[in-house]
């Protein structure tokens, strides 16, 4: 018997699974992938070298295929190409969407003007091109004084208030009844994986967003919608035979605004049972709404206050781990095979309950819960990476999925593809898995090559507690926030006169500012530069012995409290920065500080002035010069800490 032939496009990592489910299935597969490189090229039985976007290249292959041996199925996963997937159907008279339902499901404008038309709800918006941008450009150059020109690449010189008064009124009138709502979205009209999208706050920002968008974008469009905030929600399913039978349901996890990073998701959804029955409603609206009838599709579902909004449809299998791991680790789908089944032809075996759109992902048919994380890094360039074995052995983790290695350059992420690495757990319960997936991603450093300028200029632009969260955010994170300084400029007056075990600021940083007052002023004085608040914090704090460490007052407070991006509490950052690198004790510890005279254990007598109490360390000028340390800390977490460390070693 002749095996059937499937054509994959696409080769890389996340087409893997797809690659090996076919040939699980009996199938040969021939797959098409632009990177000659792509890293399960070798999995298939065949390699081709064509750029996926050359849509007419791929569909005469495929016609070679057919001629010459046959052809029962095109197919892809986890790439934005399923246009070209329906294309290739269409022409081969193969199973799968119509090429004008792929081309709705591809095409953000197109999709939005298809929602509307049907009534499902979905955020307001308009498209803007290179034409508008370039026409606000012009409107600008006509408006402006007799000096002001455009420049070589047609952009306004922002530093004329002329000019730039005349783009954003421009914009303004472009963005019509959206000028008022504030903040918006603004992407790419054919991208995906976050690329090219930001939130943007006010119409001063929109036109720099605009043109990130477009860099993006392969037809230079953009598409600028209402922001609609809540939770988000990550839904994929099959749809054939006149119904759609929902696969997956899981909780997406978006940081770092104004980028919409996803470190992860979480199935089955832990949402009530009416908040699953509206995101699986209105996803469904939107499917038959972009005319979607015969295979896979995803979505990406907001909902404010009780009310769903369909963020995105794709005409295909979700990426992001999903399909290929996390729906078969919870729920023992393999939604896979199960769509290239329906590819070849034939009728998927779907077991119901209930309704028959409603099937796998409720949480009663789900005996795991799989959690999917992210690691990340700050700028720089990978020097060492250490962690991945100990990862891959925590309890219930099943994957761990490094993206970069040793020799690659890393960056703080604006979209989904610049992050450093995944784990995906599974387990019993919903803490588990999240557990195990969260603390394995603690596990993995990236420590950093010295004196970099990337990692310096990063270091250096340190926020104040309370701009912790603004673009890139400090790494390490006070829950408890200092911006509320006052309480804590309290507790360090107070330590300066009373009790054992407290250090205190050696005189010549005293005489600097000599009253608590003052001191309590200075900190609590948020309004101060970013640039210098964490200077001034430093020299007016007390330090103290606690766990076996010599820190700041505030961060002593904050051991438990203070978390960095990953999650990991300053203590266990603490703890984890010695394990990595023994020489930081001379840095961070008692024993070692005092060893290399940095501060001096003094007797009681000197306690009221004479003295200091039993336990009381003066720190000499040689700690305040490891200030350093404790900001590198405070804004690169683990990594800024060690890389401060070798940077000073070189």
């Amino acid at each position: 018997m002749t095996k059937k032939r499937v054509f994959m496009l696409g080769a890389g990592f996340m087409q893997g699974v797809a690659i090996r489910a076919a040939r699980a299935l009996g199938c040969t597969v021939v797959a098409a992938d632009g990177n000659p490189s792509a890293v399960c090229a070798t999995e298939a039985d065949e390699f081709v070298c064509i750029d996926l976007k050359d849509t007419a290249h791929l569909i005469d292959y495929a016609r070679y295929l057919q001629q010459n041996g046959g052809l029962d199925a095109v197919f892809t996963a986890a790439t934005d190409f399923s246009a070209a997937v329906a294309a290739i159907a269409a022409a081969c008279g193969l199973r799968g969407h119509t090429l004008e339902a792929a081309l709705n499901a591809t095409d953000k404008v197109r999709m939005r003007e298809c929602f509307r038309k049907a009534g499902v709800p979905s955020p307001a918006f308009i498209e803007m091109t290179t034409a508008d941008l370039a026409s606000s450009a012009v409107v600008a150059s006509s408006t402006a004084a007799p000096t002001d020109r455009l420049d070589a690449t047609d952009n306004v010189r922002y530093s004329d208030a002329g000019a730039a008064t005349a783009v954003t009124n421009a914009l303004e009138r472009r963005l019509g009844e959206l000028a008022g709502r504030f903040p918006l979205v603004v992407k790419p009209v054919d991208n995906m994986g976050a690329r090219g999208c930001s939130l943007v706050k006010d119409l001063s920002g929109l036109r720099e967003a605009a043109e990130t968008a477009l860099r993006y974008s392969r037809s230079g469009r953009v598409i600028v919608e209402e922001y609609i905030e809540g939770s988000e929600f990550s839904i994929e399913g099959l749809v054939f035979g006149g119904r759609l039978y929902i696969t997956a349901l899981a909780d997406r996890h978006i940081f770092f605004p104004p980028y919409f990073i996803e470190m992860g998701h979480t199935i089955p959804s832990e949402c009530p049972q009416e908040i699953a029955d509206e995101v699986i409603s209105v996803f469904e609206r939107g499917v038959y709404a972009l005319g979607l009838t015969d295979g896979a599709v995803k979505g990406d579902i907001l909902v404010r206050g009780g009310k769903a909004f369909v963020g995105e449809i794709a005409a295909r299998l979700s990426g992001g781990y999903m399909s290929g791991w996390t729906v078969p680790y919870s729920c023992g789908l393999d939604i896979t095979a199960a769509a290239l089944t329906l590819a070849l032809g034939g009728s998927p075996r779907l077991h119901t309950c209930g309704k028959d759109s409603f099937i796998i992902p409720l949480k009663q048919n789900c005996p795991f819960v799989s959690a999917e994380r992210a690691w990340i890094s700050i700028p720089g360039q990978v020097a060492a990476v250490s962690g991945l074995e100990a990862a891959r052995a925590a309890p219930f983790v099943k994957d761990v999925f490094p993206r970069v290695g040793v020799g690659d350059t890393v960056v703080f992420p604006q979209n989904n593809v610049e992050k450093c690495g995944n784990v995906l757990g599974a387990a019993p319960s919903r803490r588990e898995a999240v557990l195990a997936s969260e603390t394995a991603c603690r596990k993995i450093v990236l420590r950093l090559t010295p004196h970099v300028a990337e990692t310096d200029a990063f270091l250096a632009e340190l926020h104040s507690p309370a701009e912790q969260q603004i673009f890139p955010p400090n790494f390490l994170q006070f829950t408890e926030p200092l911006a509320s300084a006052a309480a804590a400029a309290e507790v360090a007056a107070d330590a300066l006169t009373a009790a054992p075990a407290v250090a205190r600021i050696s005189a010549d940083v005293l005489t600097a500012d000599p009253t608590a007052d003052r001191k309590l002023q200075r900190v609590a004085d948020c309004s101060v530069d970013s640039s210098v608040f964490f200077d001034r914090l430093l020299a007016d704090s007390v330090y103290q012995e606690k766990e076996g460490f010599v820190l700041p007052d505030f961060l002593v407070a904050a051991l438990g409290t203070a978390r960095d991006l990953q999650g990991r509490s300053l203590r266990e950052l603490l703890c984890q920065a010695l394990a990595e690198e023994p020489g930081l004790a001379s840095i961070l510890c008692v024993s070692e500080t005092a060893e290399n005279s940095a501060v001096s254990v003094i007797s009681p007598a000197e306690a009221d002035g004479s003295a200091p109490a039993s336990g009381c360390i003066s720190i000499s000028s040689a700690m305040q010069r490891k200030n350093g340390y404790w900001k590198a800390l405070i804004r690169g977490g683990l990594q800024g800490l060690l890389y401060w460390y070798d940077c000073e070693k070189a």
